[in-house]
């Protein structure tokens, strides 16, 4: 029974099980919570200009941050599933190591011995999540998950959310324990621990994410990774393709702003990935989920029906009506493939 949770081949839902990854990225979304309540509780409703506003503004800050955090979290990082193939382009590479064995393939850079399955020439190995992830850039711990060509843009709305978010606390205390000094209407044994704690976490964090928006601004501007940066390795598909927040042009659009999944033109959506996935065994997975689904149907009506009579001549016939489909699809996926290579 495949895994509702991990990142297994067979998993249902992406989760790395880290136990120290679950732990921060835990603190960060409780930390991100905490000082929504605090400053939205105790400070905000003290603002005497537009409270409503800055209300509402702070938390739809905070509630993108937390929803980044998320998306980056529970998202495949672009991990190579199991039967991904290599583009014509280096078919040829692998085809030589497979007729020289296993311990040669071992050695070759499009061949993962730890996963033992084709590794695109831009995917790396991360030891955590234990699989090969297209673009990795790191495994971030604070998201508890490895940062690849899938999950990057989510990673980098988080960091730059959450900087938002904590300048804007800061702001919002500076500001509000600026005013009630001048004012005389309270000073700073006014503030309560918590907001001391938001303020400390603020700085920090702020501090942070400003750290981490600089390092990451090489990757927007060359679509490299740091992995393969650090490797010396100059591997971006097109100056055209914006690989991180998706599209073709690498001009500001307004989806930027948002976590919705990455989209790549299908002209080079197999470029960017750097694998394809053949259209036989995707036909191949259809045509048993039929399959499998017919035979249970069948044989539950033969059971209600006439159980002593169920010999299974209906079920039988669906299967050869759905292994012919499955030839005729079989003929179009080699077709397809011809043409492509083509």
């Amino acid at each position: 029974m495949a895994p509702i949770c991990g990142t297994s081949h067979n998993a249902r839902c992406w989760l790395c099980t880290d136990s120290c990854g679950l732990f921060c990225a835990g603190l960060t979304i409780t930390l991100i919570m905490f000082s929504q309540w605090t400053v939205s509780k105790q400070i905000i409703t003290t603002i005497h200009a537009w409270p409503w506003l800055h209300l509402v503004v702070f938390n739809l800050v905070g509630a993108l941050a937390l929803f980044s955090h998320l998306r980056a979290m529970l998202s495949d990082p672009g991990a190579v599933p199991k039967n991904a193939e290599p583009l014509p382009c280096d078919s040829q590479r692998l085809r030589e190591a497979k007729a020289q064995g296993a311990s040669h393939r071992k050695r070759t850079k499009g061949w993962c011995h730890r996963c033992g399955a084709y590794k695109p020439p831009r995917a790396h190995h991360c030891n955590v999540t234990g699989r090969c992830v297209v673009k990795l850039d790191h495994y971030c711990p604070w998201t508890n998950n490895a940062i690849g060509v899938r999950n990057h843009k989510f990673f980098l709305l988080f960091i730059w959310y959450t900087f938002v978010f904590c300048v804007y606390a800061l702001a919002i205390l500076v500001h509000t324990g600026y005013t009630s000094i001048k004012t005389e209407e309270g000073g700073p044994e006014t503030f309560g621990i918590s907001v001391l704690v938001v303020g400390m976490c603020g700085v920090l964090f702020g501090l942070f994410t400003s750290c981490m928006l600089c390092d990451q601004w090489s990757v927007l501007s060359t679509n490299v990774a740091k992995i393969d940066r650090l490797k010396g390795e100059e591997l971006a598909v097109s100056s055209e393709v914006n690989e991180v927040f998706g599209g073709r042009t690498r001009g500001f659009h307004m989806h930027w702003l948002l976590p919705l999944n990455v989209q790549y033109p299908k002209s080079v959506h197999d470029d960017v990935m750097g694998f394809r996935v053949p259209e036989a065994t995707k036909a191949e997975l259809l045509v048993h989920e039929s399959v499998e689904e017919t035979k249970n149907a069948d044989g539950a009506s033969h059971d209600i029906e006439n159980p002593a009579e169920n010999d299974g001549n209906g079920s039988l016939d669906d299967i050869k009506r759905n292994e012919e489909t499955f030839s005729v699809l079989q003929d179009e996926a080699a077709t397809s493939l011809i043409n492509r290579s083509r």
